[in-house]
């Protein structure tokens, strides 16, 4: 963390994110970590996606309620980290927090029509702040809460501050592509002068939603896959015995099944070409087919894979319009960065042969969650983090691509489980 501006107490950063809150404690005078987790959202009973809880909290009294839950599961998830840091939630005076335009609206309780309905825009872009004894969040009641500005459409500051990361924090070399994946995942190409973005609904299936055998990447999910003298081998977070899978394990398992002949480019589970053995593992449960993993163990089934493509297709169509757009090639990339928890997780070589991101001779690298990273920069230095701000916001401009007319042929062009370029 920059120590230029001269800083005191505790300060926290907290990306809420579709599904889960990620959050940092950090001593604003030496900029050292002092504590790190993940938590889920108490969102999930208004809804599993975000148009169901953005419809809910339409209702008479229920934008309130959502933000007051929200603002409390923060709270708790910082006193709890203060906690084991060792030191009193008290001592917390900066909270930045960061979010896409559906979770800015939710957390403030702020109209959320406009998201809910074409044009898809939300009621204010610009940068809000309220000290959290007037949020509801007494125990943090002299901190001041900030959340930087809005990019426009799905596009909220958890993107421009995992884009000011990767310039500022990373000096990543021009141009990139940055990429968070997720129900709702936003795509950036940065070039010399100049910012594209466009957000991809790709649903739940990334997540581990919606899924025959889906859950999130916690205990007891499979998140990846290896192939051991033919056989399909996973690894399941916490060594525990595999209860589902996640989006990385679904990702993982497709690619392989792609590799060895199990699953064709259109996405057909077990074709005819199938070797016997993989053969001998797809069986018909009512009108799908489901590929058997262990015995009585089904992680994979036709509607998966559907799943699977109409979310890199959503996801690979807003690529390729932000680089048409830019007028340059895939090759012409220095980096494709892939961000967020699911990024991560992701084996690049096999995220470019699915086609869920370009292929441009580099290879694409995970940086975790750099949301939090630019929210980390934006408590440790905030009006330089500012300034940066504006200027990218001054450059940076937004395709909605629900009216761009290129979108659904290119969606249909990126349906194929195959690389591009």
């Amino acid at each position: 963390m920059s120590t230029a501006e001269s800083r005191e107490g505790i300060g926290a950063a907290v990306d809420i994110g579709s599904t889960n809150l990620s959050a940092r404690l950090a001593d604003l005078s030496s900029g050292e970590i002092l504590a790190e987790r993940v938590a889920p959202k108490p969102t999930r009973r208004w809804g599993m996606d975000v148009v169901r809880r953005l419809a809910e909290a339409a209702r008479p009294g229920k934008a309130a309620e959502i933000a007051q839950a929200l603002r409390g599961r923060v709270q708790l998830l910082l006193c709890e980290m203060a906690e084991s840091a060792g030191c009193s939630p008290r001592e917390i005076t900066e909270i930045v927090a960061v979010g896409n335009p559906a979770m800015h609206a939710l957390f403030w309780g702020l109209p959320t029509e406009g998201l809910a309905r074409a044009p898809f825009e939300p009621s204010s872009t610009a940068p809000r702040e309220a000290p959290c004894a007037e949020l509801g969040m007494p125990v943090l009641g002299k901190a001041r809460c900030t959340w930087p500005a809005l990019i426009g459409g799905y596009v909220g500051s958890d993107a421009l501050c995992a884009l000011d990361a990767a310039l500022e924090g990373r000096k990543t070399r021009l141009p990139f592509l940055l990429v968070d994946t997720g129900t709702n995942s936003e795509v950036l190409l940065a070039t010399q002068g100049r910012v594209l973005c466009a957000s991809a609904a790709a649903g739940p299936a990334l997540e581990g939603g919606n899924l025959s055998c889906g859950m999130p990447a916690e205990k007891g999910a499979i998140h990846s896959f290896r192939l051991e003298n033919g056989r399909l081998v996973p690894s399941v977070i916490g060594g525990a015995p595999p209860k589902g899978i996640c989006g990385s394990g679904l990702v993982d398992l497709v690619a392989l099944l792609l590799e060895t002949g199990g699953i064709d480019a259109a996405g057909t589970l077990c074709p005819e070409s199938a070797p016997a053995g993989i053969r001998q593992r797809c069986e018909r449960q009512g009108k799908t087919k489901v590929f058997a993993l262990l015995p009585g163990f089904f992680p994979l089934s036709q509607a998966d894979i559907r799943a699977l493509q109409l979310a890199k297709g959503a996801i690979a169509a807003a690529e390729s319009i932000l680089l048409a757009e830019a007028g340059i090639k895939a090759s012409d990339l220095q980096d494709v960065l892939l961000a967020g928890a699911f990024g991560n997780a992701l084996d690049p070589v096999r995220a470019e042969r699915l086609g869920l991101v370009p292929r441009t001779g580099r290879p694409a690298r995970g940086i975790g969650n750099a949301a939090l990273d630019g929210a980390v920069l934006a408590l440790s230095a905030p009006r330089q983090a500012q300034e940066r701000h504006g200027k990218i916001l001054k450059r940076v401009t937004h395709l909605p691509l629900h009216a761009d007319p290129r979108f659904q042929e290119t969606f249909l062009s990126r349906l194929a489980l195959e690389p591009w370029s």
